[in-house]
């Protein structure tokens, strides 16, 4: 029990800097940066909670009799709504990236991979990852494959010659030879990693 509480503040307090940047609107996608929020749970539950919330504490305060029941409610209203915020504006903040040496891809600060440049065997636009339900990282160790999925979809299947690992939670995952990807614009996406990889468009 203790373990879980000192996970979930760690992970509430990495939200904060995220949240802050995305509330004053200091989150821009710069160049060789690829969006994939636009899909998730978390961007459509922000909007809902953000009107939802306010409504829920006022009527919490018409019907129960008890203040301090009504602040402990209104409270964890509102952690939960920071915690699903501070989850999308940490997606809007943490994009994939074509680094210096890698591909850098990433859902929120929870999982994040640096695929070397030299271990990508093919890039391609694909739905065959689809299907895997859910929001974050589904791994299939049998394959092995990875999916980051997006709501619960992905588009960008990358195959490796050789097996990366990625980093979920801080812990490293098992090596996988396949990962699937989800962005907004997938296109542009795989267009730029093949002329970085010197690769033939795809027709």
């Amino acid at each position: 029990m203790p373990s879980n509480i000192g996970t979930n503040l760690k992970t509430s307090l990495k939200m904060g800097p995220y949240l802050l940047k995305w509330i004053f609107q200091r989150l821009k996608i710069g160049p060789g940066e690829y969006s994939y929020h636009q899909r998730s749970a978390a961007m459509a539950m922000t909007f809902i909670l953000i009107f939802v919330v306010p409504a829920s504490i006022w009527l919490l305060s018409l019907m129960l009799p008890w203040a301090w029941v009504t602040w402990v409610l209104s409270l964890w209203a509102v952690y939960g709504l920071y915690r699903v915020m501070g989850l999308y504006a940490s997606m809007v903040g943490l994009p994939h990236k074509l680094d210096e040496s890698c591909l850098l891809v990433r859902y929120s600060f929870l999982v994040s991979g640096c695929i070397p440049y030299d271990s990508i065997e093919s890039v391609e636009l694909s739905r065959e990852g689809w299907g895997q339900g859910g929001d974050g990282l589904k791994l299939d160790l049998e394959e092995p494959i990875a999916y980051l999925n997006v709501g619960s979809a992905n588009s960008i299947k990358i195959g490796l010659r050789n097996p990366v690992t990625l980093e979920a939670e801080g812990m490293p995952t098992p090596p996988v030879s396949t990962i699937f990807i989800h962005a907004d614009h997938p296109d542009l996406l795989v267009d730029a990693l093949q002329q970085r990889l010197g690769m033939a468009p795809e027709v």
